[in-house]
């Protein structure tokens, strides 16, 4: 069954909404919510005297109440005049909304009158609220008519578990949020988000419009509510998002509603009530994106393309939530589409700009720090880098450094950080006028570890630099070694391993394998001495081998990226070290690794085969025969352990060398061959002799190598570098380099 309904409603061509009388019904509807609103919050704040009396009561409401149960972000946007505020990113977490409950409270005593004790006992009473409701959610097929139609008692019980998101609001901000989380656990409880989801999927496959184009509020209510839900709790609840990215079919209805609604949406011929869909379906897609882990989950459903059409909006709120989405989810290629257009730049440090003489640091549901991430997310990309600052970012984010808010604080840094990458852009930092050296300078020994490692890591890509300028050549020397320096580098022998901290788990057994064979290892959370800066060059200058151990986090992240190309330009060996499954290396880190030999610990091979090639390779370089007998550590998760989850690791086992010595030999008896006896093999095993006439016996052993320690490489030679296209020939090839006997 499709997720998108087949009767979506359209604006006809005078601008009018092909369902006649649908504004004065809502209009009445709201005034009848209001009053229910009234009502229920009067219900939170007055003690009732009796239990009996309370229930009594809130069947009233139930069966009193409007035949239309909106979501609370939504109330205010039931006027078609009111299109404006329909497009971009929700405004959610204090709602900044007229809804009918803010209606409803004008009058209304603060939650901050109440004592600790009330406050107690009215979070306690909401969290079972939302326990009952989700509890009929999930029995959705008892509550249906007929027509496969919500009852009256489930649309309120997707009412509520919209609502139960702001039951506290009023209450200092850390008592809010903690109750947000506390409400997020309990919609996690029994699966209860995956029985909101199967809800939600049921509606966007069911028609809400009858046959005289009138809104099934039994459809319609119960899809905005929960949907709202899941746009909050995607919002509030960062660590829980997987159970929505888990889900097997959600992505995919929210992507064939997005794709469906696509042009309408684009030339504004959709009814009023598809737009807020379409745009609640967007800002939870972008709640999702900031979730690193689940971008790749995103991306390879196709959403970077359709995200890619949604920046032709006509709202610049919308074109920002898309625009922050595709932050967090494209590749280089990709962020070409989007640098071409300046003007979605433009719109980015307006808004911040807003944000930033707004009291509350707020524009349009957009706070500064939010903005300031955006900026920083885009910045990834190399392509992106210096169209940020040409537009303006640079005076901006100095301006947001000055703010009393911490997290707005790291934002800035971290932005200005990732932005110095660009050697452009060092110019304009170091000549320019706004200030940006100077506050690198005033912050570079702060107490704070972030704001700290930003700016040192900013001075330090920009060292070579400094030193040229009149002003600031001391702190460039300072931050340089030296070419004498890095001339006289000693060499202790160890191995460094390059990482980002998301993959420790992983990275930590690779360690292990590495030093239970006479591997000397260098890892930060064993060897860290002295500052972070000086540490990570002293430990790259003294290595023999850096193990650069990629993902998508390890490209993302600019500590990683100092560490990577500082071996590079001080021409270390490089082995890389695959640890995401789907990920492959692009912009600065694919020319840093270029068509190195890598080995793939993704879980798409064994652990303790992909040890003993690793091992064997760093014993070759180091000119030392490997271990009889490798030992390795027994991993029974890999998988966990790629996606930086914990894992249950079992202790390190002796593994018998599966490279037995008759292998060996023969790849140093294949390497000694003479062109006639290459002929002998190309011919014994039927290959093709034009193919195959200039092939070398060491370059026949290298291909042993190569299918055994590294199959992805192996076949991407066959075909680029052999140009062997069909089957017949590569499986020939494959089959001969297990026969070697001529």
């Amino acid at each position: 069954m499709g997720c998108t309904p087949s009767n979506v409603k359209t604006i006809n061509s005078n601008g009018e909404s092909t369902i006649d009388g649908n504004v004065k019904k809502e209009n009445e509807e709201l005034r009848h919510l209001v009053k229910e609103a009234k009502f229920l919050q009067e219900n939170k704040v007055v003690k009732q005297k009796t239990e009996s009396d309370s229930k009594s009561k809130e069947q009233t409401t139930k069966m009193e109440s409007s035949d239309n149960f909106v979501a609370k972000e939504t109330m205010h946007e039931i006027s078609v005049n009111d299109q404006s505020k329909l497009s971009g990113k929700t405004e959610k977490l204090d709602t900044r909304i007229n809804s009918a409950e803010s209606q409803a409270t004008l009058s209304e005593p603060s939650v901050n009158t109440l004592s600790e004790e009330d406050k107690i006992r009215m979070k306690e009473e909401s969290l079972q609220k939302l326990r009952q409701s989700i509890a009929i959610v999930k029995d959705m097929n008892a509550h249906k008519d007929e027509k496969g139609v919500f009852k009256q008692n489930f649309k309120f019980a997707a009412f509520q578990i919209q609502k139960a998101h702001f039951a506290m609001k009023g209450v200092p901000l850390p008592e809010y949020y903690q109750y947000q989380r506390e409400e997020g656990a309990v919609m996690t409880e029994n699966n209860g988000i995956g029985s909101i989801l199967d809800t939600i999927i049921y509606c966007m496959g069911k028609s809400y419009y009858d046959e005289d184009g009138k809104v099934i509020s039994g459809i319609w209510n119960v899809l905005v509510n929960l949907t709202v839900a899941i746009l909050n709790f995607t919002d509030m609840n960062p660590n829980f998002v997987h159970l929505v990215v888990e889900h097997p079919s959600y992505l995919d209805c929210v992507l064939d509603y997005l794709q469906t609604n696509r042009q309408q949406y684009l030339d504004n011929q959709l009814e009023e009530k598809e737009v807020k869909m379409v745009n609640y379906l967007l800002s939870i897609t972008h709640n999702i994106a900031q979730a690193e882990d689940h971008a790749v989950s995103l991306r390879s459903k196709g959403f970077v393309d359709v995200l890619l059409l949604y920046l032709n909006a006509k709202t610049k709120k919308t074109i920002l939530t898309v625009l922050a989405s595709l932050a967090d989810l494209l590749d280089e290629s990709e962020a070409k589409k989007i640098e071409a257009n300046q003007e979605f730049f433009k719109s980015l440090m307006e808004f911040l700009s807003k944000a930033l003489a707004d009291s509350k640091r707020r524009h349009q549901g957009w706070s500064s720090r939010e903005l300031a991430r955006t900026i920083r997310r885009l910045a990834r990309n190399d392509s992106n880098k210096r169209a940020l600052v040409t537009n303006g970012s640079l005076p901006l984010l100095v301006e947001l450094i000055g703010s009393q808010d911490l997290e707005e604080k790291r934002e800035a840094f971290g932005a200005l950080w990732t932005l110095s990458f660009d050697e452009d852009n060092q110019d304009t930092m170091i000549s320019g006028t706004d200030g940006v050296i100077e506050v690198f300078l005033s912050h570079r020994f702060s107490t704070e570890s972030k704001i700290k490692k930003s700016c040192n890591g900013a001075l330090w890509n920009m060292r070579e630099k400094l030193k040229l300028s009149e002003k600031y050549k001391e702190i460039g020397h300072e931050y340089s070694r030296g070419e004498k320096d890095k001339d006289n580098v000693k060499q202790t022998g160890h191995v460094m391993l390059s990482y980002q901290w998301g993959h420790q788990n992983l990275v930590k057994e690779i360690r292990n394998g590495l030093r239970n064979n006479g591997i000397k290892v260098w890892m930060d959370i064993d060897d860290m001495e002295g500052s972070t800066l000086n540490a990570m060059a002293r430990a790259v200058e003294d290595a023999q081998i850096v193990l650069v151990c990629y993902s998508q986090k390890y490209k993302d992240s600019d500590n990683c990226r100092s560490e990577a190309e500082y071996a590079f330009q001080i021409k270390k060996k490089i082995i890389p070290v695959k640890l995401e499954r789907q990920y492959k290396a692009d912009g600065w880190l694919g020319f840093v690794i270029g068509a190195k030999l890598f080995f793939d610990f993704s879980g798409k091979y064994s652990f303790e085969s992909r040890m003993e090639g690793l091992v064997k390779e760093i014993c070759r370089f180091l000119k030392r025969a490997p271990p009889e007998e490798i030992i390795v550590p027994h991993m029974t998760n890999t998988t966990s352990a790629v996606q930086g989850g914990d894992t249950s690791m079992s202790p390190a086992v002796y593994v018998p060398n599966m490279v037995s010595t008759p292998i060996v030999t023969a790849d140093a008896a294949v390497r000694g061959w003479n062109s006639g006896q290459v002929q002998a093999w190309v011919k014994k095993h039927d290959l093709s002799s034009s193919q195959f006439s200039s092939i070398t016996g060491t370059e026949v052993a290298f291909l042993q190598v190569l299918r055994r320690e590294s199959p992805d490489n192996f076949y991407r030679v066959l075909r680029e570098m052999l140009r062997i296209t069909d089957l017949l020939t590569m499986a020939k090839l494959t089959f001969a380099l297990e026969d070697t006997n001529i």
